[in-house]
């Protein structure tokens, strides 16, 4: 008994898969029959379906705009088919769509140059009929076709989307102040200035001297002390520069 009859037997044989050689690919698990050359027994691997679900990381922006079509790519003439819609349906198919070779995104005996929207036509095609005698379709099922359009919604159409005013602030009015309150706000204010006026700046620039040091600032006089030693020199040079224009 094989190790892979082992543990089908072991585990169950609905948790196995076996592996199928295609003209593209043969297992390497798969060995060359004696008796006829060239041809290759079964696989005698299997994979083991896991228990835990895996994501794959999805880059929206590898999906075009599909506004820049402008036309259904699914109906168009071949003419119409843009590089746009070829990027699309390539990103498309790679995503949704099982293959194990180039070949497998072109359409059975086409042999032109924009395989992939005519591969995906194909394909949904097909869908659409397997969905019209109720069977399941394989590639464009409906939480497919969801997550294509969340694509499309969170890379292109949310730019495109204005935030309008809701009902709530259309009729909702911003607080004002009642008159008790502006009045005592003004009074504060006015407070402020005059404040401000009690250390005028041109009181005491006659009183500053060239050598005045940080050390000798602390005994300056009280109308002085608002103000640090490099702006008072700094205004001092502006004004002495006013007065010998």
């Amino acid at each position: 008994m094989t190790k892979a009859k082992k543990k089908r037997k072991r585990n169950g044989e609905k948790t196995f898969w076996r592996f199928e050689n295609t003209d593209h690919f043969i297992h390497p698990s798969s060995k060359q029959l004696k008796k006829k050359k060239g041809t290759y027994g079964l696989p005698s691997q299997c994979p083991v379906k896991s228990d835990k679900n895996k994501l794959i990381k999805v880059t929206q922006w590898d999906f075009p705009d599909t506004s820049l079509f402008r036309a259904n790519m699914l109906t168009c003439p071949q003419d119409q088919i843009s590089i746009k819609m070829e990027q699309y349906s390539q990103s498309a198919l790679s995503l949704l769509m099982p293959f194990r070779s180039q070949s497998d995104f072109v359409p059975i005996g086409y042999s032109g140059r924009k395989p992939y929207t005519n591969k995906l036509r194909e394909v949904y095609n097909d869908d659409e009929t397997k969905r019209q005698q109720d069977d399941m379709p394989t590639v464009f099922t409906d939480e497919n076709i969801r997550f294509l359009q969340n694509l499309q919604d969170c890379a292109h159409n949310f730019t495109r989307h204005k935030v309008s005013n809701d009902d709530l602030q259309s009729v909702t009015e911003a607080y004002c102040p009642p008159d008790c309150v502006r009045v005592q706000e003004q009074d504060d204010d006015s407070d402020e200035e005059e404040g401000s006026d009690d250390i005028p700046f041109p009181s005491f620039f006659n009183q500053l001297d060239e050598d005045v040091t940080d050390e000798e600032f602390m005994f300056l006089e009280a109308t002085m002390q608002g103000y640090s030693f490099d702006s008072i020199m700094l205004k001092r040079k502006k004004q002495w520069k006013m007065l010998t224009r």
